[in-house]
């Protein structure tokens, strides 16, 4: 650079001189040897030097450039008065962000607002760093509008994340507690809202040609991958002898190359889907969550319960109604690395890597999370009159049941004195990804025909499957022409049936992806149906109210550094329609899946919605005794499997189907003669919660 200026002088070639001096001065701000103090010193004289010639006027982008290095120099400079070194350092800012705005030059507004706020939040200065944080969230939002594909917009949040965690710890630090939550909403479920927010685009079916194009081969590609997994993949269960039967199919966590090569040509196709002008103009139209958009979603005795987890502390953000101030619980201590990270190694990995032992010592993890959460004082001190609590969780919360945490019904002081119960007997739970997902579900309007359809035990192999699609099916009256049996669930008849019925029991195999969560999907007789399927537009049922997911892990997904964004099946119905479903957390067994699936039809079809069915279902079946189920269901259960045994005979793979059977009676056998209540175990009940509308 100096050699440069030898020949670049501010009298015949200012511009080139200007920048010779910038980039000098940055060479200095850097320089990690020296005395830092007389480096900085210099390096502040050279960025000077470039603003005799770069004026707002006349060279605005460059004056801004070099107004933000000034202030970067200025904010480490160690010697002088420090107090109007940042003071200066602030000045520099402010003039840069004159001309750097989030609409027009995002990514220098944020790395100008992020400066900026690090710089008070440090200071402990929460006011005005809360005001330049909100600056920088406009032009991160502002830049992830701009990026063409869905990978570069979770990078864009991945890689400022701490922007937004910083702003609500400040807005905490304020009492504002308002915006606090107004910006955790802005950071949950940003793919979600996105999907959502232009839903209904297509809704009538009028596809414009391009994009009728796009999803023709998205079909033909999932077509591919259904071939080439019946070529090579190993559909067996995950049951082992001994072992009660799930309705999860083997969890891929890697797949052959030539169908990740297929995954990710699907993944194009729809990154496609969401730049077409249509898309985009819909989506600039989304604004900011606002506190007043939330009220609206709760109910009389209804309160939000919103987790959010910070480097260092989880803070709970509850909102009653009636109220126009939420208020923040904060448990402390309990911030990313030890609630988040632990619930990984306590929960997420014992279920992938051992199920038998997760399942020995759930009682007491779940204790334990009721325990770092302080739920007891959480409940005296803000929910003690409330009926129902409609809970957003944060990262790995999404896999606890929060129905099966257990708490003091009597005594809300301590732990572990009388009156022992589950959160689930005090409130009514619910979930949602997040407060803007449930307010697209609550915007759709009601539904007011309940005509039933049923997809049962697609692969022939989950012999209770079908007892609860008959049980179903004499409860509502289903036509015979709308429960798809076996071979009949292909996915075309699923995607008409969805489109004939506005409530549908799907009891059958489901399949995780853990490496690729929008590729988990629905196992149905002739191939899968996938997450990504339900996110695209091609998959809009405007009239669909309720879809009961009686399978494995639907609602289950694995959060991806610290984003948060729940894709799972659960949230791909309710980006396709549904109002409210009922999906999994985990590897159901077969029998206690059916089993409670009729109990809570059973309380639907008596009149209760799904929150209290659901409820009264799992209070039911964890106090149900072995003499209760002997009495009801050992006798219809053996009719319903000699049945199967008959039907299955001729079929091509009977041996290992009548095996299965024969695994059904056994389990029959041995909940029949179980010495109190087989089913009390949360693992048979816990799995399952009421997503979106109740």
């Amino acid at each position: 650079y100096e050699n440069a200026l030898t020949v670049w002088k501010p009298d015949t070639a200012p511009l080139e001189w200007a920048m010779t001096q910038n980039n000098l001065g940055s060479a200095y701000l850097y320089l990690p040897t020296g005395d830092r103090a007389a480096n900085l010193q210099q390096a502040i004289q050279f960025y000077e030097n470039a603003l005799t010639v770069w004026k707002p006027d006349t060279a605005p982008l460059e004056w801004a450039m070099t107004q933000n290095n000034l202030g970067n120099a200025y904010s480490d400079l160690p010697t002088g008065d420090r107090a109007a070194n940042l003071q200066q350092a602030i000045q520099c800012y402010e003039n840069a962000l004159t001309v750097w705005k989030p609409d027009t030059a995002p990514l220098d507004c944020l790395t100008t607002a992020r400066n900026w706020a690090n710089l008070e939040f440090n200071q402990g200065h929460w006011q005005q760093a809360l005001n330049q944080y909100q600056t920088a969230i406009a032009a991160i939002e502002q830049s992830r509008r701009g990026a063409l594909s869905e990978s570069r917009r979770q990078q864009i949040i991945q890689e400022s994340i701490y922007v937004y965690e910083n702003a609500i710890q400040a807005a905490i630090n304020l009492d504002d507690i308002p915006t606090a939550l107004e910006i955790v909403e802005r950071v949950r479920a940003k793919r979600l809202v996105d999907l959502m927010a232009t839903a209904d685009l297509y809704a009538d079916g009028n596809i414009p040609p391009q994009v009728q194009e796009w999803l023709q081969q998205l079909d033909r590609l999932d077509d591919q991958i259904a071939q080439k997994r019946q070529e090579f993949q190993d559909d067996s269960g995950e049951t082992k002898p001994d072992k009660p039967r799930t309705r999860q199919l083997r969890a891929a966590t890697t797949v052959s190359a030539d169908i990740a090569e297929i995954e990710r040509q699907k993944q194009d196709i729809l990154d496609q889907i969401g730049g077409v002008d249509e898309v985009v103009a819909k989506l600039r139209q989304v604004q900011p969550p606002k506190l007043s958009d939330f009220q609206p979603l709760l109910s009389e005795k209804t309160a939000l319960v919103s987790f959010y987890t910070t480097r260092n502390d989880t803070h709970i953000f509850i909102l009653r109604p009636g109220e126009s101030q939420p208020h923040c619980f904060t448990c402390k201590g309990q911030g990313y690395k030890t609630l988040q990270l632990w619930l990984i190694e306590t929960w997420a990995m014992p279920y992938l890597s051992d199920k038998t032992q997760w399942r020995k010592q759930m009682p007491d993890t779940l204790a334990e999370i009721a325990h770092r959460l302080q739920l007891n004082r959480l409940i005296t001190e803000h929910l003690q009159d409330m009926e129902e609590l409609v809970i957003v969780p944060h990262l790995f919360l999404h896999q606890i049941p929060f129905v099966a945490l257990p708490i003091n019904l009597s005594s809300p002081t301590g732990r572990g004195a009388g009156g022992e119960g589950y959160l689930g007997d005090k409130f009514l739970l619910r979930y949602a990804p997040s407060l803007q997902v449930l307010g697209f579900c609550h915007h759709r309007g009601p539904v007011s025909m309940s005509d039933y359809g049923t997809a049962e035990n697609a692969t022939d192999d989950l012999p209770f499957s079908g007892f609860e699609g008959s049980k179903v099916a004499e409860l509502f009256k289903i036509d015979p022409q709308r429960r798809l049996i076996g071979a009949a669930a292909t996915r075309q008849n699923y995607r008409e049936l969805l489109a004939q019925v506005n409530r549908l029991v799907s009891t059958h195999h489901a399949q995780s992806r853990f490496d690729n969560s929008q590729e988990s999907g629905l196992k149905l007789s002739d191939g899968t149906i996938s997450v990504s399927q339900l996110f695209s537009p091609g998959w809009r049922f405007p009239k669909l109210d309720e879809v009961f997911l009686s399978c494995c892990e639907t609602g289950l997904f694995s959060p991806s550094s610290a984003i948060d964004e729940p894709v799972a099946l659960s949230t791909g119905f309710l980006c396709a329609g549904a109002r409210g479903l009922i999906a999994s957390q985990w590897s159901i067994y077969d029998c206690s899946a059916a089993l409670l699936s009729i109990l809570y039809h059973e309380q639907r079809q008596g009149g209760l919605n799904r929150v209290r069915a659901l409820q009264a279902a799992q209070q039911k079946m964890r106090q149900m005794t072995a003499a209760e189920f002997k009495k009801q269901y050992k006798k219809p259960v053996e009719n319903h499997l000699k049945a199967e045994k008959n039907r299955l005979a001729n079929h091509v793979n009977h041996e290992p189907l009548l095996m299965g059977v024969s695994d059904a009676e056994r389990a029959v056998k041995k909940y029949a003669n179980d010495k109190g209540c087989p089913f009390e175990h949360p693992v048979h009940w816990g799995a399952l919660g009421c997503y979106g509308l109740g």
